[in-house]
């Protein structure tokens, strides 16, 4: 059975209680991380946030409704995810870019170095380094992490394990883990799966930097019959679709062709999976962490990577209900 441990406003606990709460846990771009609960234990204590030892699961609360009829409070509140997302990563004074080198649990204690103490990263190496890694200019921490550890096929681990210094809330980078399916009908697994090939995408991207009329930079990249971004047309006539893109603020003819490459794979064609599962259904796929990826496989040989984006907890009389989503599902 789960016990939640609350916390007060100076984040000392008040005790254990078990309580009913819906949980969103996911990345920056796809998931609210957040979480709800209809309590009356507010008007009994000093509460301001709480967490299940060992796990993800906890926040602090930000929303408090209530009326004159009832003694029972609506209580809404950020994960510790959904914290991350209120710290904004600035470059260094007078640089374009926050620049960073070094392993990826070191980058992640740089990048967390000035926000909430509650917060600390792994001290053991995670097994990856970057060199002169830029992260995007002013966006939220985790965001920022999301995006290198995803970029170097990695994947965001948070844990919260109270310490008598005040450290609570671990964030680590694993590698991402993954795990095969087989579409077929009347599958084992019982797992409802929607498969849509999307062929309306372009396969040509035009990208305009600086500069204007002749001097302008172009840079004109392609993809292969595989998806993979060259600088070879494969596709011509009736079969090129072409994309204009104006990024005219660009710095540089590389930052140009990275933003181009990441266009390209943005309006390509696309394979897009949605499956419903909850851990009644498959204990292996309740073990995939966000950032992970499932790995399904078609009759007809199309096979489809999808990257899991969030995780549904329902937390009720101690039990812990899991639902996963994938990249295009709605």
């Amino acid at each position: 059975m789960y016990e939640f441990i609350l916390l007060n406003s100076t984040f000392h606990e008040i005790g254990p209680t078990t309580l009913n709460v819906d949980f969103e846990i996911g990345t920056a771009k796809d998931s609210t991380n957040d979480f709800k609960l209809d309590t009356n234990i507010i008007n009994k204590t000093n509460f301001y946030g709480l967490y299940i030892e060992g796990t993800e699961l906890g926040g602090i609360l930000n929303i408090d409704e209530s009326t004159n009829v009832t003694d029972l409070h609506v209580l809404n509140g950020l994960t510790w995810r959904g914290m991350l997302t209120k710290h904004i990563i600035e470059p260094p004074a007078g640089e374009d870019y926050k620049v960073v080198s070094g392993d990826l649990n070191t980058i992640i204690a740089d990048l967390i170095a000035d926000f909430s103490p509650l917060f600390y990263a792994a001290s053991t190496p995670a097994g990856a380094t970057v060199t002169n890694y830029k992260i995007n200019r002013y966006v939220s921490a985790l965001e920022a992490i999301d995006k290198l550890l995803n970029d170097n096929g990695y994947r965001l681990k948070l844990t919260v394990n109270k310490s008598a210094s005040g450290q609570a809330i671990r964030i680590k980078a694993e590698a991402i883990a993954q795990t095969v399916l087989r579409g077929v009908y009347n599958n084992d697994l019982y797992i409802p799966m929607l498969y849509t090939k999307d062929n309306s995408g372009y396969n040509h991207i035009i990208a305009a930097g600086k500069g204007d009329l002749k001097d302008r930079q172009i840079v004109n990249l392609y993809l292969d019959q595989d998806g993979n971004v060259t600088t070879t047309q494969h596709f011509f006539g009736l079969d090129e679709k072409t994309y204009f893109y104006d990024y005219s603020s660009v710095e540089s003819i590389e930052e140009l062709e990275k933003e181009a490459t990441t266009k390209l794979k943005e309006i390509a064609n696309k394979k897009v999976l949605a499956l419903s599962s909850t851990d009644s259904k498959d204990k292996r796929l309740m073990s995939l962490e966000v950032g992970d990826v499932i790995k399904c496989v078609f009759p007809g040989g199309d096979i489809i990577d999808a990257p899991v984006i969030k995780k549904i907890y329902t937390v009720q009389n101690g039990n812990i209900v899991t639902q996963i989503k994938v990249k295009g599902e709605e």
